[in-house]
């Protein structure tokens, strides 16, 4: 599975959301390919969505896998402005992380950063954290976390032929609730005994730009080191 992340820079601070983001390139882009892969006829075809925006340290980044990164890659060239209500960005240069995955099983444990808070509670599971107690809301979160990669895996057509494992590392198991969606997220670490490529987007509210993940590790296999440039 290949993804590939372009990280817009642009001329001033973006003081918008990745929801909103989004919501304006289906307005702006309707009837375009790069749209139906968002909330078109190809989008009714997968679970997990091709194409999704997400902001990292204030920079609007939009993300492109199989087969929707060639779309991605022509969309984000021609991308000049981005124009929300009454304001306007101009983009002045583009950094491309192009990275891929089969999924493999690490032999260690990588360490992974949440860029963006994961969703990692929908509101049934919610519901049942609530009762459980610290050690077991931590059991809880790694089974989370583990079935996130196995959803990916067989989403992306591989199937797990080992034990996923992972370790939740987040600042405190107290979930703050999503006022709009209701449901609980997280931010901090884990570790994955599973190959995962730079911002991959796990959990629920994808859509809205949430559970980006970056590997922070140093030491990762060089047959999967991601590719970088910039426009």
């Amino acid at each position: 599975m290949e993804l590939k992340a372009h990280i817009l820079t642009l001329d001033k601070p973006f003081t918008s959301d990745a929801y909103t983001l989004r919501h304006t390139v289906l307005e702006q882009y309707a009837g375009s390919d790069f749209c139906s892969y968002i909330d078109g006829e190809l989008r009714k075809k997968v679970i997990y969505p091709r194409i999704h925006f997400t902001l990292v340290d204030d920079k609007p980044v939009v993300v492109g896998m199989k087969e929707a990164m060639d779309t991605t890659d022509a969309f984000v060239k021609e991308l000049k402005k981005i124009r929300i209500h009454e304001k306007e960005w101009t983009v002045q240069s583009v950094e491309s992380r192009h990275d891929r995955t089969c999924f493999d099983k690490t032999g260690t444990l990588y360490t992974y950063r949440f860029l963006t808070p994961w969703v990692g509670l929908n509101w049934q599971n919610l519901i049942r954290y609530k009762y459980l107690y610290a050690a077991e809301r931590t059991a809880f979160l790694n089974k989370m976390l583990s079935q996130n990669i196995v959803f990916l895996m067989k989403e992306f057509e591989y199937s797990p032929r080992f034990k996923i494992s992972c370790r939740i590392r987040i600042n405190g198991l107290n979930p703050t609730v999503h006022p709009e969606i209701g449901m609980g997220y997280f931010t901090g670490e884990f570790q994955s005994n599973v190959y995962l490529p730079e911002y991959l987007a796990m959990g629920c509210g994808i859509s809205r730009g949430f559970g980006t993940i970056a590997c922070i590790d140093k030491s990762r296999n060089t047959r999967h080191k991601p590719d970088f440039s910039t426009d």
